[in-house]
């Protein structure tokens, strides 16, 4: 059965486990080593105080995770948020990403927020598709912006409006929205 709920502290190491083969095989991440689980705990808590992090689980095991963080620092940023989510390399092209993908979108409208964008290593045409899927338009590309693996690498920047830009509320925190209707929103993903 799947599953998709809200991250807690306690699943860091599985977490983890999934984000270090993207950082050690991969170009996907820019980082260059697995930060320490106390690390990886310390950024998910720092993420966890305002905005969604959520895991999909098979059979009760964590197979992805996906997260929104602040896009940008200066004020008048508030609404923008950057999503990311991995998944276990044995689970990936089997539409989970749409399906978290959802979830995260439902509910950072509930939040408040205009935009979301995504930062996609290139090429990564899967993952190109799945946003384009979504309405995410490319804006635009940092061009040899990273290096990993002996190569420079591109990074295209997606964007999608995700509510009418009208006179914006101050965005709410994941922590102020009511959590019963969380729950009963994502229970409607599970299959």
């Amino acid at each position: 059965m799947m599953n998709i709920r809200f991250a807690k502290i306690e699943d860091a190491q599985a977490i983890l486990d999934i984000y270090a083969y993207y950082v050690k095989q991969t170009q996907i991440t820019f980082e260059y080593d697995v930060p320490s689980l106390q690390e990886f705990q310390t950024r998910m808590s720092d993420i966890m105080k305002d905005y969604p992090y959520l895991v999909l689980e098979e059979d009760g095991h964590i197979i992805g995770y996906a997260y929104a963080h602040r896009m940008f620092q200066r004020k008048a940023y508030d609404w923008d948020v950057e999503l990311s989510q991995y998944f276990h390399k044995e689970y990936t092209s089997k539409g989970y990403g749409s399906i978290l993908f959802q979830a995260m979108i439902d509910i950072l409208k509930l939040q408040g927020i205009k935009n979301a964008y995504s930062l996609i290593t290139l090429p990564n045409e899967k993952s190109e598709g799945m946003h384009q899927k979504y309405g995410f338009e490319k804006c635009g590309v940092y061009h040899k912006t990273g290096y990993k693996h002996g190569r420079w690498l591109d990074v295209g920047v997606y964007e999608k409006n995700l509510l009418p830009y009208d006179d914006p509320s101050p965005v709410i925190s994941i922590q102020n929205l009511n959590r019963i209707q969380l729950e009963k929103m994502l229970s409607a993903y599970q299959k």
